[in-house]
């Protein structure tokens, strides 16, 4: 087994940080003052997502960026539920050890089901919700995929391709992007450092043995999140997440609004970073 290399550099400003979380190392990011931001992201991803918008998001928030167990450079324990109201409980779990109260929050994909199941189980703790192409029951983009993964046989086979998956990593990357022109140096070497660890792997499984039960409380959450003030950003490049599910979610989230990315893929924050943030910023700063 390969083993992990060392988490990158954080940028100035950043403080990286580490909390036990059920029983195990949580890695998390730390930046700035004032009141909290949690950024989640999504699957096979880590806080590396958003380095290039901590910085703006920084300067009027306290922004948490962790890498959730079986993430990034956090444990990956194999005997740990990775659904994602498991994610969710464990997350409200250490903001509770943090004495945050309250919260607004950021989610990208997985992570954006993660905030929005955060959010359903405790509505009042959650100031506004920016949900990041984020995943829901009414996205065809990898359906079949997730079928697939959840089956013994499938998620054998892909654990013995991860050589060739390795291989090809920009290949996957780039169709991440509505534009690979604006892929960043190190931005691949970033991703991939973690996965490295076939045990990263392995937990990215887990998920999705739970992907069936977590869209259908998904499909809950967000019909029980119609009144909550929420921001949908969607690249109109997206091949991961559709986005045309975004109707699906304004009609059952009222008070959400949708800003649409032109020309952009599945990362907007490493695509369009100033764009995304000061979206972001404009968002949580309105009354």
């Amino acid at each position: 087994m390969l083993a992990a290399t060392a988490s990158p550099p954080v940028v100035p400003g950043v403080e990286e940080c580490w909390a036990t979380v059920s029983g195990y190392r949580m890695r998390y990011l730390r930046a700035g003052s004032g009141p909290p931001l949690l950024l989640l992201h999504g699957l096979s991803a880590y806080s590396f997502s958003w380095r290039q918008v901590i910085p703006a998001l920084s300067s009027i928030r306290t922004v948490f960026a962790p890498d959730l167990l079986g993430s990034g450079f956090s444990d990956q324990p194999g005997d740990l539920e990775y659904s994602m109201t498991a994610a969710a409980q464990r997350l409200w779990h250490w903001l509770d050890e943090m004495r945050v109260t309250s919260t607004d929050l950021v989610g990208s994909s997985l992570g954006g089901g993660i905030a929005v199941r955060m959010a359903a189980l405790a509505p009042e703790r959650v100031n506004k919700l920016v949900l990041a192409a984020p995943v829901n029951p009414w996205s065809r983009h990898g359906r079949w995929v997730a079928r697939v993964l959840r089956t013994h046989a499938g998620a054998t086979l892909f654990m013995a391709s991860l050589p060739v998956i390795r291989a090809t990593g920009n290949f996957w990357l780039k169709r991440l992007f509505g534009d690979p022109r604006r892929i960043i140096p190190g931005t691949l070497e970033g991703y991939s450092a973690p996965l490295l660890r076939r045990s990263a792997w392995e937990c990215g499984m887990m998920v999705m043995r739970n992907w069936r039960e977590d869209m259908r409380r998904l499909a809950k959450d967000y019909e029980a999140l119609s009144d909550k003030r929420a921001l949908l950003i969607w690249g109109d490049r997206d091949v991961a997440v559709s986005p045309r599910s975004a109707r699906e979610i304004l009609k059952r989230m009222p008070r959400a609004d949708l800003k649409t990315l032109n020309g952009v893929g599945h990362i907007p924050y490493d695509e369009v970073p100033v764009e995304f943030s000061q979206v972001v910023r404009d968002f949580l700063s309105a009354p």
